[in-house]
């Protein structure tokens, strides 16, 4: 059982660049974080309206983040942009787009509620944005176990 209207750290802002998506898993769900041609981030559920194929093994193009299975093309809300081969998109052709916020060198995901996030709620950390005076490795370390177990002490 997770907390979900709340934010969470999704990536290090310097993760999420350049033309491939990025895999995570936050509260169980499956998320790819991508940033669209304009440079916004944007955090989608990571499976494809059409197949279920994840959206991560997917590549960035100019309209939005592109299936790899069968080539639709998803916008940063989760709409279906383009199918190949046809010129009308089914109206049900979408995926849950997730609440997404850059700051401080983070990008924090909302899991809930998309109407309850609060931007105002978001913790700030301006120590990251000071490198001079506080050093630090913006690094992500894969550990395979429980949160419970993670402490940072």
């Amino acid at each position: 059982m997770f907390i979900r209207n709340d934010w969470y750290i999704a990536a290090w802002a310097h993760e999420v660049a350049g033309t491939r998506p990025l895999a995570r898993t936050n509260c169980n769900d499956k998320v790819v974080v991508f940033r669209d041609a304009s440079g916004k981030a944007a955090a989608l559920e990571d499976r494809c309206a059409h197949r279920g194929a994840p959206l991560s093994c997917g590549e960035m193009v100019p309209e939005g983040l592109q299936c790899g299975y069968h080539g639709l093309v998803f916008n940063g809300a989760g709409k279906c942009v383009h199918v190949p081969g046809q010129t009308m998109i089914p109206p049900k052709a979408h995926v849950r787009s997730y609440p997404l916020l850059e700051q401080d060198e983070f990008l924090w995901i909302w899991m809930g509620d998309p109407a309850k996030a609060d931007p105002s709620k978001l913790v700030p950390y301006p120590y990251n944005n000071d490198h001079k005076n506080w050093p630090h490795k913006p690094e992500h370390y894969r550990v395979e176990c429980n949160f419970a177990l993670l402490s940072t002490t």
